[in-house]
């Protein structure tokens, strides 16, 4: 049957609440709705009527809708509520789905009404169920952590390398060691010398768990070892099963269950001893009595053992008077009669004939051949059977076999000795009986333990000075516990007591108490070890409480310090892809605070993100080279890199692994930097350096190139000066113009020298003043070489090779005129007197291109990568004046034209410079 949902209303106007119940009714069939105008109503109708959901007015005279939604979520946060408005901004609307409302309706829009409250509640179910799910997983997490802590059974879980990662409490009693010595310093179980129960060494690769690994099958077997705190050899038992995870056939762990049975070993190992002595004292009393035929009667009738003899026809010639005590037969009733059958179990005869007769292939009756068979050729045998009394009663007992023979070597008749073993078997179930007890009690951890009958009264007690955790008053056993412990702790534990009794399984409950003045709280589990008795363990747990309280602490004040932090915080579950962990500061540096409620609710993947994210990124090819290291799931280091933004930003980022209980990867942990500031202020500082490295090599480099070069003009000018000086009044007119020249000619050499450093350090610096404009190429060119042929005496020739008329190109004219001076210098310099130095210019389809081509001496190929490099000069040049300037300068300006120069040269054949220059340039 349909639930009918019930609606408080909270509204003033009766035409607006009218259209509003008008609207759910298109919804719901069934349902009941209560309308309020003012608080006090409001507050009875929440508590009495219980809603389902909340519908409240944005703004009324007496009362407003954030007032009422305030009041639900702190007394029934479960219930949902929609804001009904009039108009609503952006902002006001953001403020209600911050505050808690489920929704806002405008009324504008009360259409909307019906379906804004299905999915209300909708979501609502949802998060019920959502919290109900946590809490069974709770509970199941809490009872397996428990189990396996107080199992018995000692266990050890290790990787598929054999590495101990997990170990119980039991497994550290049992071998001796603590598990953070198990699992840090010996995780490697295959180091510890152990044997098999034969006494031969265990090697490393038939440890149990190391077989089960390499077979992928489960193994069982029997060790034993020496524990490190007795110093004495411990038995255990041992079961070891390999675990795979899906489509995989290798195992990737391995959990062996271990139980130890030394005190089992020892009593099995002085039962076995005593059986032995036994037989042996058997043994010798038979043949006592076939070697000493005069004490015959006398050790008959006093022995404590059933004594017969048969003959080979089964006939009995001798019963003593224990065989008759223990069997209920007179020696009368059975000497010399063919009537051994009377006291053996007739079924187990058979079935012990049957198997003989299989072995044998003969068949083995009558009794007399059934008792030879079983000796098969030995003196004597003993077997374990059951016998029947005269009355019919059973008993279990021990039948030793002896043959005799004639003096011919031929069987004559048989020996039998029967001893009852029925106290012996007794025996063996009371040890197992108090293993069993024992082994119950070692399932708890024994803080303080106490043995209760069903009444509740204590009738044993185990206490430890480490562990006495609370005073008992004096003679408390055989006291009840409501004697002994406050009433309501002791109300408590006779119920739990009780549902132990019922259930045969561990209750766990637990209390507090005041000492000395601070409250303890303690955990108590009762399991039941009979019908009549229970075994109850009580553990001091003050500290883990603390503990959780203490855990509970830092993750608020986590979440404090992420939501203030400059920093980024974002955990990705990578399982299912969903955003597990994010703060405010991770949608800023994303620019993803719009989406910020989405990602919140769950709304967004974190897939949804990074097409948002990859928006932002100023090199797309980061994208795929910086989440390959995160994809490596064997990738355990913390991985720490730089992106950078289109914005101009730049972001640190830091991403490391997280990993389960079991070591299994499920998803990473990312923060991020603005480190934007940093960055900048790193990289001015590194091209600051490099800045001043260069300089200061121009400058040593400059040095060395001047008082080269210097030299010899220097010395020319200094010639010249002292001639003129000396010889002024004797030289005419002629010869004074021709030192004149001399000092002129050597004084433009040096100021070109310096023009071209100065100049190609103010590119390099950005000084140098760039004025480009308009011009026709071809005029350009020939004006230039007309002014170079008068400026330079030159013997080669100059050939312009023009492939159109007229073109312009915008250009520094300036700075161009000094890359055809160097270029074509250096063309003049290196090629022979009567050489054509060829220049073409070719239109290409966004830029010219200008071609200076010599048939001069070439440059070795060695030196053609320094070429552009300052002050370098090619091995080839010999006395050739030159500074090395010139290429630099060159490519300084072309690239200031955002063009570029290159070249080919072949040794002793000629040169060939490419200069092109875009057609647009800014």
């Amino acid at each position: 049957m349909e639930k009918s949902v019930k609606i408080l209303l909270l509204e003033d106007l009766p035409s607006d609440a009218q259209l509003a119940k008008y609207e759910l009714k298109k919804v719901f069939d069934k349902m009941e709705i209560r309308l309020s105008d003012n608080e006090p109503d409001f507050l009875k109708a929440l508590d009495e009527f219980q809603p389902d959901i909340v519908i409240s007015d944005y703004q009324m005279p007496a009362f407003d809708g954030m007032t009422a939604l305030k009041i639900v979520l702190e007394k029934s946060p479960m219930t949902p509520v929609i804001l009904l408005t009039g108009s609503m901004n952006e902002d006001t609307a953001v403020e209600c789905m911050k505050t808690g409302a489920a929704d806002y309706v405008i009324k504008e829009h009360i259409k909307r009404l019906g379906q804004a409250v299905l999915s209300a509640l909708e979501q609502k179910e949802i998060r019920i169920q959502k919290n109900e799910t946590q809490r069974l997983l709770e509970e199941s997490e809490k009872q397996y952590r428990n189990l396996f802590e107080t199992m018995a059974q000692g266990v050890i879980y290790q990787d598929y390398r054999g590495r101990i990662f997990r170990i119980n409490r039991s497994a550290e009693n049992i071998l001796g060691y603590s598990e953070e010595m198990l699992t840090t310093r010996i995780s490697d179980i295959t180091v510890w010398e152990a044997i098999r129960e034969d006494g031969t060494r265990l090697k490393p690769e038939d440890f149990p768990s190391m077989v089960a690994l390499r077979k992928g099958r489960e193994v069982r077997d029997v060790i034993g070892f020496i524990n490190p705190k007795t110093e004495k050899y411990t038995w255990i038992r041992v079961n070891s099963k390999p675990e795979y995870r899906n489509g995989e056939e290798q195992p990737f762990q391995v959990y062996s269950t271990m139980e130890d049975i030394t005190h089992l070993k020892e009593l099995l190992i002085e039962l076995n001893d005593l059986n032995q002595d036994l037989e042996k004292r058997v043994e010798e009393r038979t043949n006592e009595i076939f070697q000493l035929s005069k004490l015959q009667q006398a050790i008959l009738g006093n022995a404590g053992l059933g004594i017969f003899s048969a003959t080979p026809e089964g006939t009995i010639q001798l019963f003593n008077p224990a065989a008759e005590q223990m069997l209920g037969y007179t020696s009368e009733e059975v000497t010399g009669k063919e009537t051994p059958l009377l006291f053996h179990d007739t079924q187990e005869i058979e079935d012990l004939s049957k198997r003989t007769k299989a072995h044998k292939n003969e068949l083995a009756t009558p009794y007399f051949n059934l008792l030879v068979n079983l000796l098969d050729g030995q003196d004597s045998f003993t077997r374990e059977m059951n016998f029947k009394r005269k009355d019919g009663t059973r008993f279990p007992g021990k039948l030793t076999l002896s043959t005799y023979s004639d003096e011919s070597g031929n069987i004559i008749g048989i020996i039998g000795i029967i001893m009852d073993i029925t106290l012996e078997r007794q025996a063996i179930e009371s040890l197992r009986k108090s293993e069993t007890e024992n082994r119950a009690i070692l399932d708890a951890v024994p803080d303080v333990l106490f043995r209760l009958n069903q009444k509740g009264d204590f009738i044993y007690s185990h206490f430890s000075d480490s562990n006495q955790l609370f005073t008992l008053p004096d003679n408390y056993l055989g006291k009840n516990i409501i004697e002994v412990l406050p009433a309501d702790i002791a109300s408590l534990s006779l119920e739990k007591l009780c549902e132990a009794f019922q259930t045969k399984e561990t209750v766990t409950f637990e209390y507090s108490l005041e000492r000395n003045g601070n409250i303890q709280y303690f955990e108590n589990r009762i399991i039941a070890l009979s019908n009549q008795e229970a075994l109850s363990i009580i553990r001091d747990i003050t500290e883990r409480n603390l503990t959780m309280a203490a855990l509970q602490w830092n993750e608020s004040l986590m979440k404090m310090m992420t939501a203030t932090s400059p920093l980024a915080f974002l955990v990705i579950d990578h399982t299912n892809d969903d955003i597990v962990f994010f703060n405010h500061r991770y949608c800023e540096i994303w620019g993803l605070t719009e989406k910020e409620n989405e990602i919140r609710e769950k709304r967004l993947k974190n897939n949804d993100l990074i097409k948002y994210c990859q928006l932002l990124i100023a090199q797309p090819r980061f994208v795929k080279n910086a989440y390959r290291p995160l994809e490596d799931i064997d990738n355990r280091e913390i991985i720490e890199d730089v992106i950078p933004f289109v914005d101009g930003r730049y972001i640190r980022r830091y991403s490391a692994q997280i990993r389960g209980l079991e070591d299994e990867y499920f998803g990473r942990l990312y923060i991020f930097e603005d480190i934007t500031e940093k960055e900048s202020l790193s990289q001015s500082l590194i091209e600051a350096v490099e800045r001043e490295k260069e300089l200061n090599e121009m400058k040593s480099k400059f040095v060395s190139m001047a008082s080269h070069e210097f030299r010899t003009p220097l010395a020319s000018i200094l010639m010249a000066t002292e001639t003129m000086e000396n010889y002024f009044d004797r030289m005419n007119k002629e010869e004074l113009q021709k030192y004149l020249q001399r000092i002129r000619k050597n004084i433009e050499f040096l100021r070109e020298m310096i023009n071209k450093f100065l100049n190609l350090s103010r590119i390099e610096t950005g000084k140098m003043p760039y004025m480009p404009e308009p011009t026709e190429i071809t005029g350009f060119i020939n004006i230039w070489i007309e002014e170079f042929s008068i400026k330079n005496s030159i013997k080669q020739t100059i050939r312009f090779e023009k492939a159109f008329d007229e073109a312009i190109l915008t250009i520094d004219r300036q700075l161009m005129l000094q890359v055809f001076d160097n270029l074509v210098t250096n063309s003049i310099k290196y090629s022979p007197e009567d050489g054509v130095i060829a220049i073409r210019v070719e239109k290409l389809e966004d830029r010219f291109r200008f071609i200076f081509e010599d048939k001069g001496i070439g440059i070795p190929k060695k030196d053609q990568g320094k070429l552009f490099e300052a002050f370098f000069r090619a091995s080839n040049t010999g006395n050739i004046h030159g500074t090395g300037l010139g290429l630099p300068l060159v490519k300084q300006i072309v690239e200031r034209h955002d063009g570029k120069v290159w070249f080919e040269s072949v040794e002793n054949e000629g040169t060939t410079f490419y200069v092109e220059i875009p057609c647009n340039i800014e």
